[in-house]
C-alpha cells in the first residue's frame, strides 16, 4: 500500500505541477499534455526530477510547521477558514509558482 500510495502521490504532482501547466500553455488535452511532459520535460532529467519532488518534501514539512507556528502564534484564530487562507496565502502563491520557475 506504501508503494501505490508513493506512486500514486509521484503521479499526482507531476500533473498538478507541470501537465496542468503544459495543457494550459499548448491549448492541448490531458493525454497530448501527459506525453508532452514525458517527451521534453522527464526523459534525461529523472535525476532532476527526483531532486525537485524530495526538495517539495523538505518544503512542504516546512510549510506546515510555519502553518502550526501561525495558528498557534494567533491563538488558533488562521484555523478559521477564511483567516487562515488569508493568512496563509503566501504559502499557496509560493507553492503554485515554485513548479512554473522549475519549468523556466
Amino acid at each position: 500500500m506504501l508503494l501505490t500510495g508513493l506512486v500514486i502521490g509521484v503521479v499526482q504532482v507531476f500533473l498538478y505541477d507541470f501537465v496542468v501547466p503544459i495543457m494550459y500553455l499548448r491549448r492541448q488535452g490531458s493525454l497530448d499534455a501527459w506525453g508532452e511532459f514525458r517527451r521534453s520535460i522527464l526523459i534525461g532529467r529523472g535525476g532532476k526530477m527526483v531532486l525537485n519532488l524530495l526538495f517539495k518534501f523538505v518544503l512542504g514539512i516546512g510549510a506546515a510547521l510555519i502553518a502550526v507556528a501561525l495558528t498557534c502564534a494567533t491563538c488558533c484564530i488562521a484555523a478559521l477558514p477564511f483567516v487562515g487562507t488569508v493568512l496563509l496565502l503566501p504559502l499557496s502563491v509560493f507553492f503554485r509558482a515554485y513548479p512554473l520557475y522549475f519549468l523556466e
